[in-house]
């Protein structure tokens, strides 16, 4: 600490502390910007992180920390050291960037064991898809679906993974993606990226498919734009009856009015503007949803 003068030192310790209230009861414009300071995530497991991670043979006290900094955030530590050192192929650099990787899985043993387990792939592959699998939490599922998706090569899996991870339901995911009429490999890898985040996969999907008038493409746009809604048959069915709307203001609608929790009233609202076009009405429902316009 004796490198930072005082007033970089109070800048310091400053800078992330929770805001308090001023005056008024109320926090200040200044102390709200630090409400974006990140979280401290401290293990739930300490001492099993330090003793699994100072038992792993052939490495340096740098080695040991790096291993701790990685493990420390992974809710079965132990169960995550001892899979990464098992791994074949895979040199003490290898260990450490897959507990690193495999930290933000719950399940790191079904994490590791389908990841080396992918046909075609080195030990780089492997680690790709332990860092890729992390977040799922259903892993075998997505990863089993992922490697059984037609006309795609390893490349191809690894990027499935990945995109699907952040999916509840992969197996859905990736059966209504490769099931979209006129896509290639590609296409279905899009549309696994753009679905992922949906919680109504199957919906978003088949009402974006159905939409008249776009292509491939616009339905590739539909299913990313439309996503973040927890309602993707009201918010398709709402914009694509705007009147007056092309097809790529249905999408522009899609895409803005999908942070609505309520689909139907934003668009209902903006339509009931007088003397406004269309553009003024997706202007309007960009507005009321605090997104910009696409």
């Amino acid at each position: 600490m004796r490198f930072f003068g005082p007033g970089l030192l109070v800048a310091f310790v400053v800078a992330c502390a929770p805001p308090e209230s001023g005056a008024g009861g109320e926090a200040t414009s200044g102390e709200q910007a630090l409400t974006s300071c990140p979280q401290a995530k401290p293990s739930p497991q300490p001492m099993v992180v330090v003793n699994y991670c100072k038992a792993l043979p052939g490495v340096n006290a740098n080695g040991v920390l790096e291993c701790i900094k990685g493990a420390a955030g992974s809710p079965r530590p132990d169960v995550l050291v001892n899979y990464c050192k098992a791994l074949p192929g895979v040199n003490t650099n290898g260990v450490l960037e897959c507990i690193a990787s495999g930290a933000a899985s719950g399940e790191p043993d079904v994490l590791v064991n389908y990841c080396k387990a992918l046909p075609g792939v080195n030990a780089n592959g492997v680690l790709t898809c332990i860092k890729n699998a992390a977040p799922s939490t259903k892993t075998a599922t997505l990863i089993n679906y992922c490697k059984a998706l037609p006309g795609v090569n390893t490349s191809g899996v690894l990027e499935c993974i990945a995109s699907g991870a952040a999916s509840g339901e992969p197996d859905v995911l990736v059966n209504y993606c490769k099931a979209l009429p006129g896509v290639n490999a590609n296409g279905v890898l899009t549309c696994i990226k753009n679905a992922a985040p949906s919680t109504k996969t199957a919906t978003l999907i088949n009402y974006c498919k159905a939409l008249p008038g776009v292509n491939t493409n616009g339905v590739l746009d539909c299913i990313a734009g439309g996503a973040a809604s927890p309602k993707p048959d009201e918010l398709v069915n709402y914009c694509k009856a705007l009147p007056g709307a092309n097809s790529n203001a249905v999408l522009d609608c899609i895409k803005s009015a999908a942070a609505a929790p309520q689909p139907a009233v934003v668009v209902n609202a903006c339509t009931s503007l007088p003397g406004v076009n269309v553009d003024g009405v997706l202007t309007c429902i960009a507005a009321l949803t605090q997104t910009p316009r696409p």
